[in-house]
């Protein structure tokens, strides 16, 4: 794994707590490079430790706090993400009276798929204004999950996952066991926070492309992430959004920091405390 040239220069503007935060510029775009191999590959969905489903259990029992986010307890990721606090997806694109449906489910895929059902079922249609929760100043005209899904939504996700490694000592470790192995989102459904593949097939992939080198960017700029074109393609599909933000916390939580983004060990410091 090597360090690319830099690409532009970047302003860094970060929603921390519901709110807006800016800092000064930082340095232009650098590339990451790792090379794909078959043996150096971590490949994840479902309940695995980096999904977003995750939830910590105690004897098969799924227990009601994975974290803390602003004085709430969520027990996932995902929790977070689908119903979080001023900063969720059905708070965003439904409004408060349908995200408190989903406020009592402990089942990480279960608050998933209702979600999904609720957003379904009312139907929003283009040119409808609504204020967006996460952000009150900024009123939507267009509300649409995948329009969400490429605006608001990693910066949330960023956030959450912080968090989630931040307060767990284990899920820390575990997540830099996996060294500078290439972190792989596998779901056939998804090729944006996904590879758009299954595990099959990005097995396949790996395989196929062994040798070759695949390039992510190390800074966490919004527009990187919006504009997904600028993200390295898997088999030409997916662009494994999420697989790129966990490459990312784990160079944040390095104890030598050397290729970590800034901004994310900035988040870990102010809203966690010290990393470690």
């Amino acid at each position: 794994m090597r360090m690319i040239q830099p690409v532009q220069q970047q302003n860094y503007f970060m929603r921390v707590n519901g709110q807006h935060q800016s800092t000064v510029a930082l340095p232009p775009q650098e590339m990451i490079e790792y090379t794909i191999s078959p043996s150096n590959i971590v490949l994840f969905h479902g309940r695995h430790f980096l999904s977003t489903l995750y939830q910590t259990r105690k004897k098969e029992a799924i227990l009601q706090s994975t974290m803390t986010i602003d004085n709430f307890n969520y027990p996932s990721v995902e929790h977070y993400y689908q119903n979080g606090f001023q900063a969720c997806k059905l708070y965003t694109l439904a409004g408060s009276e349908s995200a408190k449906r989903i406020s009592g489910l402990i089942e990480a895929s279960q608050c998933k798929s209702v979600a999904r059902n609720i957003l379904n079922a009312i139907n929003v249609p283009k040119g409808r204004s609504t204020i967006c929760a996460a952000c009150p100043r900024v009123v939507l005209t267009t509300v649409q999950v995948e329009a969400w899904r490429r605006t608001d939504a990693p910066e949330i996700l960023l956030y959450a996952c912080v968090s989630k490694f931040a307060q767990s000592r284990e899920l820390r470790e575990k997540l830099l066991n996996t060294g500078d192995a290439l972190l792989v989102h596998t779901f056939e459904k998804d090729n944006l926070y996904a590879v758009g593949m299954s595990e099959e097939a990005t097995k396949k992939w790996a395989e196929a492309n062994n040798g070759k080198k695949i390039r992510v960017p190390r800074y966490f700029y919004k527009d990187w992430f919006v504009q997904s074109e600028r993200l390295p393609t898997y088999n030409r599909k997916g662009r494994n959004i999420l697989g790129v933000m966990l490459m990312a916390i784990r160079e944040a939580f390095r104890p030598e920091g050397g290729r970590a983004d800034p901004q994310i060990i900035d988040i870990i410091d102010k809203i966690h405390g010290p990393r470690y």
